[in-house]
């Protein structure tokens, strides 16, 4: 596990990787104050010829009670 931290304003920064998603090709674990993120990145080794860009899919859940509501 490779974690750094570092004092932005008043709270800290903190970056984590190698201690979750060991599936993925890469990891991160970002805190800031009480909010806190997981980034993970997979691919596909063999591409196909004919794409000549990278897609993207972004999967963002909010979650009610993260921000104290019940529903």
């Amino acid at each position: 596990m490779y974690s750094v931290e570092l004092e932005l304003g008043e709270k800290v920064l903190r970056l984590e990787t190698g201690r979750l998603a060991k599936q993925a090709a890469g990891e991160c674990l970002v805190s800031y104050g009480d909010t806190v993120l997981l980034v993970c990145v997979t691919y596909k080794q063999d591409v196909a010829e004919h794409i000549d860009f990278l897609p993207l899919i972004v999967d963002y859940r909010e979650l009610s009670f993260a921000a104290g509501k019940i529903p």
